[in-house]
């Protein structure tokens, strides 16, 4: 439990600084607290596509405001976003996605 305080932002201003961008189907969204969930989620060893979309969404959902009947739109972008920063590799960083 301190480990989730720790990451979450002191105030306002904290938050702001921690807001990421990203292409949600042609519209840039920003949201925060993005890269303690990448990190979160990529501890969890978790590479197939559809499970790992969701468990970014269902984290992301809890610092973020996801639209309903978009959730598509944004495991598509998540998925990708993570994988372009290499959350997907091992500690060693070998790029073969755990296989």
């Amino acid at each position: 439990m301190e480990e989730k305080r720790k990451n979450k932002p002191c105030c306002a201003a904290d938050a702001l600084r921690q807001v990421r961008r990203v292409n949600v189907g042609g519209t840039v969204i920003g949201f925060t607290m993005l890269d303690a969930v990448f990190a979160e989620v990529a501890a969890m060893g978790i590479w197939d596509d559809a499970a790992l979309g969701e468990e970014l969404v269902r984290r992301v959902r809890e610092h973020n405001y996801i639209p309903p009947g978009a959730e598509a739109l944004y495991t598509a972008a998540l998925v990708g976003e993570f994988r372009a920063d290499g959350w997907d590799r091992h500690s060693g960083g070998c790029g073969c996605q755990g296989w």
